[in-house]
């Protein structure tokens, strides 16, 4: 990610699923990957996929509804053990629920819970509010940043991580959204309130910085974070950062260290953007590959676990 002034946030290195754009060669490729990954068209609705079954495979096509509506850039889902559904929302950048989106930074992000969504009464109601968002417009459409995966431990602490850092984003640690941006944060869902757990954006921001000119870095692309993806266990939490390429673990006491780097494709980025755990106790990391046929890849990670 290139340095940023407070003024004008151009989110130059964002890595969602860049669904709006297709690159027209390799390199271009690369960097479109590198810079729109971060913002996505907005996205107002979670519904259920209507899939048209031909009918040699089935009499009737599978039917959808829609379980939450007016929700504000949704990235990933999980599910609590009752059932509920968890939506975390990048926000509205400098936006509010009444002008909708706006270019700069805000506390527009939150946490959805949809309870009882397989019903025909599904409920949805915001269970965190006041997330850091930032808006932008760079690409001619709106992009927006902030809550990007959320990962459930027991049955009311919530992981959040918080897309890029503070340094990636030029704040001064009294600006707004400083003490949240590339945040491993923690929420209480009985009482709403957040904490920060762990710096991962900064701590990875300051890593590349000192490896920016190392053999396996990206050339011109470091330094750069940009934390997409969570998943808690007992004890520590993982994160991937799609900006460094790295696998992070988070201790119990905040403690952050990187434990595995995703190296370059042969023409592309990694982009690590997604995380879970296997039923052999490894870890299964999912990297975006830049949009190259044949480079995305799964990889599996040991990490220094008892019987692993």
């Amino acid at each position: 990610m290139k340095p940023y002034s407070a003024s004008r946030i151009a989110l130059r290195h964002s890595r969602l699923e860049s669904s709006c754009t297709n690159s027209k060669t390799v390199q271009s490729g690369i960097a479109l990957t590198k810079d729109l990954l971060r913002g996505a068209c907005l996205i107002t609705s979670v519904f259920l996929l209507s899939v048209a079954m031909p009918r040699t495979q089935a009499a009737d096509s599978v039917t959808s509804m829609v379980v939450a509506k007016n929700l504000n850039n949704p990235r990933e889902l999980t599910f609590g053990p009752d059932g509920t559904l968890y939506v975390a929302e990048a926000g509205l950048g400098a936006g509010n629920g009444a002008g909708g989106f706006g270019v700069g930074i805000g506390l527009t992000g939150s946490i959805t819970a949809i309870r009882n969504p397989a019903s025909l009464t599904p409920t949805a109601t915001r269970v965190v509010e006041g997330l850091a968002s930032v808006g932008d417009t760079t690409f001619g459409f709106p992009e927006v940043q902030g809550a990007d995966g959320i990962s459930l431990f027991g049955a009311g602490r919530l992981y959040i991580i918080m897309a890029e850092s503070s340094q990636g984003l030029n704040l001064q640690p009294t600006d707004l959204g400083a003490d949240q941006f590339g945040h491993l944060l923690k929420a209480n869902l009985r009482s709403g309130q957040i904490q920060s757990k762990a710096d991962v954006g900064n701590f990875d921001f300051d890593w590349t910085k000192q490896n920016q000119n190392a053999p396996f870095a990206p050339p011109g692309q470091f330094p750069d974070a940009n934390p997409y993806g969570v998943l808690a266990l007992p004890g520590r939490q993982y994160v991937v950062d799609a900006g460094a390429n790295t696998l992070n673990e988070v201790d119990f006491d905040g403690s952050t260290k990187i434990i595995a780097y995703f190296p370059n494709p042969q023409v592309n980025d990694a982009v690590p953007t997604c995380i879970a755990q296997g039923s052999d106790g490894a870890l299964y990391v999912g990297t975006l590959g830049a949009q190259v046929p044949g480079q995305a890849k799964v990889y599996r990670v040991k990490p220094n676990m008892p019987g692993i």
